[in-house]
């Protein structure tokens, strides 16, 4: 469980054409992440038997269940180096947003 001074809802806003149905499937997906995240950087492996892939601009609105603080910012990091491992760490693209973090406009 998460005491309340811990919690954290966020809405995560993209392009309609960005939503895929829950779960990425296919050969070798046996790993995180199991939603489709962007294509890796150009120094990074591609994904095997990976075919959706976020495209668009995404933003993320984090609010603070306890203080009603609202934090935005785009949703940029993800854990490229460790997808489809088990080390692939699925919280990266919210850090940002929990800490507080807000973007330059």
């Amino acid at each position: 469980s998460v005491e309340m001074s811990s919690a954290f809802l966020h809405f995560w806003i993209t392009d309609r054409t960005d939503v895929y149905a829950a779960g990425l499937t296919g050969p070798g997906i046996t790993q995180p992440p199991n939603l489709p995240i962007p294509q890796p950087p150009a120094e990074f492996v591609p994904y095997p038997n990976v075919t959706n892939f976020l495209k668009k601009d995404r933003q993320l609105v984090t609010l603070f269940a306890r203080s009603g603080q609202i934090t935005t910012g785009s949703i940029e990091e993800f854990d490229f180096k460790n997808a489809f491992s088990a080390s692939y760490d699925a919280n990266l693209p919210f850090d940002a947003n929990q800490l507080g973090n807000k973007e330059a406009k």
